[in-house]
């Protein structure tokens, strides 16, 4: 007797449960029968896969009219060095060419400087602020003058009347003219060719840093005998002056220095 009576007591304690488990069984089923057609139909649905591009088809970018192709920076080892005629180019086509300054500078000639003067023109304005007046300058104005200076060896300023005045004056003139005139101008003791005064004062200004005219000085010296601008090394790096020695090393680091090691030994010393 006990044990049918338990059962059916353990049956009478889940009865009121009985119609609630049902309910929830009905809506399962009416919830599934909803969502399963949608599931479906989202499943064969074309998903839009885009393929990357592939790296051959890429186009590449437009070159910018800053910086063309043409002129990229020599520093750049993915581009050769831009010749003249290229520089020119750019000079005639884009506005604030920055690479095209920055190469032209050690490139440039005496067809160089009309072009400059045309984009300075352009690009800058002709006219020139009070002196009392506080101006600042884009750095493709301050590389601009910069290739004006080393070109003609030179310092007008960073105003285009200055610099037209002077072509105006000097555009018969050929380059290497123009350089010696600088440092005639500078105070050095020009004579052509060059002594070995004139030498030594070079040396000293390849000394005094990198200047527009350490590089003009670094090319006349190139065009020494290799004997006699050896000598004159060989001279400055015994000096007690420190930018004649300064200099000698500034030289050195431009020859061979096969039979030269004493002079370096003497200078690494300093």
């Amino acid at each position: 007797m006990n044990g049918p009576q338990e059962c059916d007591h353990r049956q009478d304690l889940f009865a009121p449960f009985a119609g609630k488990q049902d309910c929830m069984r009905r809506l399962l089923t009416f919830t599934v029968v909803l969502i399963l057609p949608a599931i479906a139909a989202f499943a064969q649905t074309p998903y839009p896969h885009r393929k990357p591009p592939h790296r051959n088809q890429e186009k590449a970018a437009p070159a910018s009219p800053a910086t063309p192709a043409a002129v990229s920076s020599p520093r750049s080892p993915l581009f050769a060095e831009p010749t003249l005629e290229q520089l020119h180019d750019a000079l005639r086509k884009y506005r604030d060419p920055h690479d095209a300054y920055l190469s032209i500078a050690h490139l440039g000639n005496e067809e160089s400087v009309p072009l400059l003067l045309e984009r300075f023109r352009l690009d800058y304005g002709t006219s020139e602020p009070p002196s009392q007046a506080m101006v600042g300058f884009v750095c493709t104005q301050l590389h601009l003058v910069d290739a004006l200076r080393s070109i003609t060896n030179t310092d007008k300023g960073m105003y285009y009347p200055r610099w037209a005045a002077w072509w105006e004056a000097n555009r018969s003139v050929p380059q290497h003219q123009w350089i010696l005139n600088g440092f005639a101008e500078a105070g050095l003791h020009v004579v052509e060719p060059v002594d070995e005064r004139f030498g030594l004062e070079l040396i000293e200004v390849i000394g005094h840093g990198h200047d527009y005219r350490a590089f003009n000085a670094k090319r006349l010296l190139a065009d020494v005998r290799p004997e006699l601008r050896t000598e004159w090394v060989a001279r400055a790096s015994t000096s007690d002056q420190r930018f004649l020695r300064l200099g000698a090393v500034g030289i050195l680091s431009q020859m061979d220095t096969a039979g030269h090691e004493v002079l370096l030994r003497r200078l690494a010393a300093d």
